[in-house]
C-alpha cells in the first residue's frame, strides 16, 4: 500500500474547469479550443459539460447540476463552453490527471482557499491564495477571533504566501509514486 505524506486534503471540496470553446470577438463565432481526444479523456475521468467561462461561476453551482451531462451542446445547439469536475476530497488526482495530459485548467482548491491555473505546454501551474475566503471559513464567525487576529495569524507570523509556481514535471514525478499499476491517467 502506498501512503501519502505531507499535505493531504481529507475533507475539502475542489472544483476544476477546462475551457472547451472560446468566443472570437472579431468573427463573432465560437471556436473549439479543446480537442475531441482531450474531451473524451476528460469525460472518461469524470468531467462533465457545463456552460461556465470562469471557475468562479462554479463556486455557487452544485456538481449535481452538471454531473450527468455528457452531451456537447446546449439545447439551442451551441457548444458548451467548458467541462467541469468537482471532488469532495483529495484534489491531487484531478490535478495530476490534467497536468499529465497537458490540459489547460483553472481550479478552486480546498473550499476556494486557493486558485490554481495551468496553461497547456507551460512548465508550471500557478497557485494563488484566497485569504479572505480562508479567514471567513475558519476564523471570522466563531466568536473567538477578531480582525486583529487575522493580522497576527497571517501577517506577523509570515504565513502569507504569495503566488507559487508548481512545476509540472516535479508534481507529476511526485504523484506517480502514489499510482497503482492498474490505474490509468
Amino acid at each position: 500500500m502506498k501512503i501519502r505524506t505531507g499535505f493531504v486534503s481529507n475533507s475539502s471540496s475542489s472544483s476544476f474547469l477546462v475551457t472547451v470553446t472560446s468566443f472570437n470577438h472579431k468573427s463573432s463565432e465560437t471556436e473549439l479550443i479543446l480537442s475531441e481526444e482531450d474531451q473524451q479523456k476528460l469525460l472518461d475521468f469524470g468531467f462533465r459539460y457545463y456552460d461556465a467561462y470562469s471557475i468562479n461561476h462554479l463556486y455557487k453551482v452544485s456538481y449535481r447540476d452538471f454531473r450527468n451531462n455528457t452531451k456537447k451542446t446546449l439545447d439551442n445547439g451551441e457548444l458548451f463552453s467548458s467541462m467541469c469536475y468537482e471532488i469532495s476530497c483529495n484534489q491531487h488526482e484531478p490535478i495530476f490527471f490534467l497536468l499529465r495530459n497537458n490540459i489547460s485548467f483553472e481550479a478552486l482548491i480546498h473550499y476556494g482557499h486557493r486558485h490554481m491555473f495551468y496553461e497547456k505546454d507551460c512548465e508550471y501551474a500557478i497557485e494563488l491564495p484566497n485569504y479572505g475566503v480562508e479567514y471567513a471559513t475558519y476564523y471570522y464567525g466563531d466568536g473567538k477571533h477578531q480582525r486583529q487576529d487575522l493580522f497576527d495569524m497571517f501577517g506577523e507570523r509570515n504565513m502569507i504566501k504569495s503566488i507559487t509556481k508548481i512545476y509540472k514535471k516535479d508534481y507529476i514525478e511526485e504523484e506517480e509514486r502514489f499510482i497503482d499499476e492498474d490505474e490509468t491517467y
